[in-house]
């Protein structure tokens, strides 16, 4: 059976992209770089529990609904950017 974590680095980058945040804009909120964000975007397994408390305090969201909740029901959780782009181009992203 699969983990329900088993994409969660495809949920990660899906909810950016929906939200309308550039890697840059979490990279920032973690005090992290650029580039050690998008690792957290391509890794398999979800980041430590201190990034994943913040990256759920960034999006204002429970670290639980991050990890287990659907994408679909997450989006309508989740604090969105003012430039937020449309569910579609998050779905092919």
């Amino acid at each position: 059976m699969e983990s329900p974590l088993s994409d969660f680095n495809i949920k990660l980058r899906r909810l950016r992209h929906y939200c309308g945040y550039t890697q840059n804009d979490l990279a920032d909120f973690l005090n992290v770089t650029q580039p050690a964000y998008q690792k957290m975007e391509r890794r398999a397994e979800p980041p430590r529990t201190k990034r994943l408390q913040q990256i759920a305090e960034f999006y204002e969201v429970a670290m639980a609904d991050l990890l287990f909740e659907p994408f679909e029901a997450l989006i309508s959780k989740a604090k969105k950017s003012s430039a937020q782009p449309s569910i579609e181009r998050a779905w092919h992203q």
